[in-house]
């Protein structure tokens, strides 16, 4: 992420392998214990210039994933991406110490010293991430003194097995094993993630749709208000009228696709990947239109790319017809890092090539088709600091509320909050459209009472929040970047509204 050509990319490449490499050499010969037989110098500093290119080969497509959780602010990169490392740490850790590393079984005490040392760097992140500044650089010497004698532990459990070692190739066998597990519980996430919306025009074929209609008679009544539904990336739409919000009261889905003779119309996964300046305008005419036909104040209720669709809708709007918004699965902070475009250098040129190829080798393994220029991803790294700042800000007239899922916490730091009240419930990203505790939020909303308490999971999300903190790509400073300087609006919400008012008027 720190460079800004292809150049600076391979120097920094070339400078990482030799630094990390002579690094481990001190390391490993600090650590080696005083009754077992010295090696050659020589062949430390060999094995550990092999293991930190194996192992850097190793990491990358991880490393990608975290990047592109930097970019989207998606949990389910984070939960692929950092076990997967675990895993992986658990499988090499022994080559930094022994050539033999990759022939033997491991040991259940060099397990347990690299699974207590992702303990201790976890909580170590989490206390640095959330203490006083003042507090850091002593936290820091301590966390290092407890990581070195977690290395020591480490190095003699690998050096001194307490039981016979066995000659089983464990850890490529092992990583082998990871990858296949990643690949096939992609595809199964996929297919069963597939499954038909319900029509609740056809409820009562069966039992689930029956209970469906219970729901629904069941639902509170809102009035005064129109309910304009925003759902999210690459979802899909028939054109068929559903309830998606449990309550009493009338709701329209918004069309990705847009509008013809007043009427919303289907749309694909595709539609959902148009830019968003372009989505805005297209939200503002709907809103606009379902103002008019129904005579009253709309409140919007969007999930995940809606919801940063719907703020950067109000802020751009300031008159919009919108009484309420209630975003669900929010992303909270995305942006975090730059790429540019296909051809072109930058920040993070490298980050959008290993994008490039993360996207398609997801291509061949799932439905979903996109690319680090799909026209929504480039709006959100071309206005990164901006819409990083939007879903934070206050609207004007508009009250606001959102339902954030647990798993939100490990995609913003602790210092990513939301100004307006919000709910946090267990759950993950995604489907909290047909939630009872949204549909109590949206009648909170428009009925102007203060929101539920969410016994005690927001306390739950901030101790996640921390915790994930250590193993987050760490932001883009805004000032680096030559392509944000456009955009000066970072942190005040008067600024970020104004500038994207004029962003959504200028032409694509």
């Amino acid at each position: 992420m720190y460079h800004a050509s292809w150049l600076g990319f391979a120097v920094e490449l070339a400078s990482f392998l030799v630094v990390r490499t002579a690094v481990l050499t001190v390391l490993v010969r600090a650590a080696w214990p005083v009754d077992h037989p010295h090696e050659p110098l020589a062949v430390t500093a060999r094995r550990s210039a092999i293991f930190v290119v194996v192992v850097a080969f190793l990491l990358a497509p991880w490393a990608g994933l975290l990047f592109a959780l930097a970019v989207t602010s998606l949990s389910w990169l984070f939960f692929v991406a950092v076990p997967v490392v675990v895993m992986l740490a658990v499988l090499v850790a022994g080559g930094a110490v022994t050539s033999r590393w990759w022939s033997q079984a491991l040991s259940w005490r060099s397990i347990g010293w690299v699974l207590a040392t992702f303990l201790a760097v976890t909580v170590a992140g989490s206390v640095l991430a959330t203490c006083p500044t003042a507090w850091r650089m002593p936290l820091a010497a301590l966390a290092g003194l407890v990581d070195a004698w977690l290395w020591l532990r480490l190095v003699g459990a690998v050096l001194r097995p307490r039981s016979a070692v066995r000659r089983i190739p464990v850890a490529p066998v092992g990583i082998v094993v990871v990858l296949v597990v990643v690949v096939v519980g992609t595809l199964a996430g996929f297919q069963l993630s597939r499954r038909p919306p319900v029509d609740l025009a056809r409820a009562g074929a069966t039992t689930a749709t029956r209970g469906d209609v219970r729901a629904r008679r069941a639902s509170p009544r809102v009035s005064g208000t129109a309910l304009e539904v925003v759902t999210g990336f690459d979802t899909e739409w028939d054109g068929r009228a559903r309830e998606l919000v449990h309550l009493d009261v009338a709701q329209r889905r918004f069309s990705y696709a847009g509008m013809a003779d007043g009427t919303a119309l289907p749309y694909g996964p595709a539609a959902t990947h148009r830019s968003l300046r372009a989505l805005v305008r297209e939200l503002r005419a709907q809103v606009d239109a379902y103002h008019r036909q129904t005579h009253h104040p709309i409140t919007v209720v969007a999930e995940s790319e809606g919801a940063l669709l719907a703020k950067a809708y109000l802020a751009a709007t300031p008159h919009a017809p919108v009484r309420a918004l209630v975003l669900l699965s929010p992303l909270v902070a995305p942006g975090r890092v730059y790429y540019p475009r296909a051809g072109r250098e930058g920040w993070g040129v490298f980050g959008g090539a290993e994008l490039g190829g993360l996207a398609w080798a997801l291509g061949g393994l799932s439905p979903v088709e996109v690319s680090p220029d799909t026209p929504f991803l480039r709006s959100i790294v071309d206005q990164a600091p901006a819409l990083g700042s939007v879903m934070a800000c206050g609207l004007p007239g508009v009250r606001q509320a959102a339902v954030v899922p647990l798993d939100t916490g490990v995609t913003a730091s602790p210092d990513d909050s939301l100004a307006y009240p919000s709910v946090v419930v267990p759950a993950f990203h995604g489907g909290l459209l047909d939630d009872a505790t949204t549909a109590e939020v949206v009648a909170d909303v428009v009925g102007g009472r203060p929101l539920g308490g969410d016994d005690g999971w927001s306390l739950a999300e901030d101790v996640i929040s921390a915790g994930a903190s250590a193993w987050q790509v760490p932001a883009l400073d805004d000032g680096l970047n030559r392509a944000w300087r456009h955009d000066r609006t970072s942190g005040e919400c008067a600024a970020v509204r104004a500038h994207l008012r004029a962003w959504a008027d200028a032409p694509e």
